[in-house]
């Protein structure tokens, strides 16, 4: 059973001529395998096989087209992984879509040729759609043009849940998806891959530097509330991916500012809701269709 890729959304890491004509070296390759002569040994009568026989092929001959198979096929995902920005990505998924379970009425070497066809027929379909996958780099001209495709926004936060949902809730008032890293499938995903593969989805992110943690320099005593290393570590990420402008920081106010950071500015959060206000200026600033009619009800 193939796993949820639903919600993947992966960009092509190589040039796409280079990709093309990596992809057609495989079909070459594959097509080459299926011409590979497999000696047969005997033809023997078998009523537990669909076809009521079975053929018995030369072992070493067997074995030498398996290992072709398999050295093929395994080339092939390792290709489809490196040339994404997410490893396990859709594509992966899909190729290992066309391998069959050990199935014990079709022969081995049968069952391989069968599967080897359906693959070749799985890469030529990337080639066939290969206009329509993103880049990486067509998705960095997107941001740096301030093309706004998509109503996704990133909330980086904290142990706060109380603002954390509060935030989601204006985002949805607001009609916007608001993305929560934990809410998000796993997919067989790494932490760090799962928060790349979200973070390649949304313009604009929302960090929310809330008193989490304590914290002091070696040469003071009195200890300060500060924001959790995650949320420091994605704000850095969000501003070199995003652009400042694309990046929203919501700060308690009685949160450290972080180090080296001097010229920020921080919206302080506060219980009568002004932030919110100061939220739908900044989306509508960076190109969001946004109205501030859609919250006036939260206040």
């Amino acid at each position: 059973m193939s796993k949820d890729i639903s919600n993947l959304s992966s960009n092509l890491i190589l040039n796409k001529e280079d990709f093309k004509n990596r992809i057609e070296e495989r079909i070459k390759d594959g097509k080459k395998l299926l011409t590979y002569e497999v000696i047969v040994n005997r033809i023997e009568s078998n009523k537990y096989i669909l076809s009521g026989y079975r053929t018995v092929y030369d072992k070493t001959s067997e074995q030498g087209f398996l290992s072709l198979y398999f050295k093929w096929k395994e080339y092939n995902i390792e290709l489809l992984k490196r040339s994404f920005d997410i490893p396990e990505n859709e594509y992966v998924s899909e190729y290992k879509d066309n391998i069959s379970k050990n199935f014990s009425f079709i022969e081995e070497v049968d069952r391989s040729k069968i599967d080897i066809k359906n693959q070749i027929t799985f890469l030529e379909s990337i080639i066939g759609r290969l206009e329509l996958i993103p880049t990486k780099e067509e998705r960095k001209t997107s941001n740096k043009m301030g093309t706004i495709n998509t109503n996704k926004i990133f909330i980086v936060h904290g142990h706060n849940n109380q603002i954390k949902s509060e935030v989601a809730r204006v985002l949805e008032k607001l009609n916007l998806d608001p993305i929560i890293l934990h809410e998000q499938a796993d997919n067989g995903m790494t932490i760090i891959e799962k928060f790349e593969q979200h973070s390649n989805d949304v313009n604009f992110a929302i960090i929310l530097l809330t008193a989490d943690d304590f914290g002091n320099v070696k040469t003071e005593e009195n200890t300060k509330p500060r924001a959790r290393q995650n949320v420091i570590f994605e704000m850095g990420y969000f501003y070199a991916k995003l652009g400042r402008k694309n990046v929203f920081l919501l700060k308690e106010n009685e949160v450290e500012n972080p180090s080296d950071l001097s010229g920020i500015i921080y919206t302080p959060y506060d219980e009568q809701g002004a932030w919110k206000m100061k939220l739908v200026k900044h989306l509508r600033d960076t190109g969001y269709k946004v109205s501030g009619d859609d919250i006036l009800d939260n206040f």
